[in-house]
């Protein structure tokens, strides 16, 4: 279990290193969209992103956005109104776009495709419903 000071500091970049670390490792490529934690390290004003990533593995492209929780649930109101956007128009075009939860506090991923929360009646997703989306993240 994560200790409350650690709780505070999930910025999500500890869990974005974690899969840029596994993609490159399956000999993946990933190009990263600058968000707004890299614009303004660089003075900059960042445009709103499609997702954290664009990914090509093992023979599959797909927008990739990773998410990370401290709780053994991931709340739809995490994800950002054009993340949401861009996930819808690209599901109804036949694409992919993925959701990789980290749950910290168990140290587990999940590849959640985007048209299970988009179809969700829900406003979040539990551990017993990730389960069967669980990703063993070897590095």
């Amino acid at each position: 279990m994560l200790k409350k000071d650690q709780e505070l500091k999930n910025t999500g970049k500890n869990s974005e290193d974690i899969f840029e670390s596994w993609v490159q490792k399956q000999d993946g490529y990933l190009y990263r969209f600058e968000d707004f934690y890299d614009a303004k390290k660089k003075g900059k004003v960042a445009n709103r992103k499609p997702s954290d990533y664009l990914v090509t593995l093992s023979g599959s492209t797909f927008m990739a956005e990773v998410k990370s929780t401290t709780k053994n649930t991931f709340s739809f109101s995490n994800i950002q109104p054009e993340q949401w956007r861009n996930a819808i128009k690209i599901t109804r075009a036949d694409g992919e776009y993925y959701f990789f939860i980290h749950l910290l506090a168990l140290n587990e991923w999940f590849r959640v495709p985007a048209r299970r929360i988009i179809d969700s009646a829900k406003k979040s997703i539990n551990i017993k419903e990730l389960s069967e989306y669980k990703l063993e993240l070897v590095l």
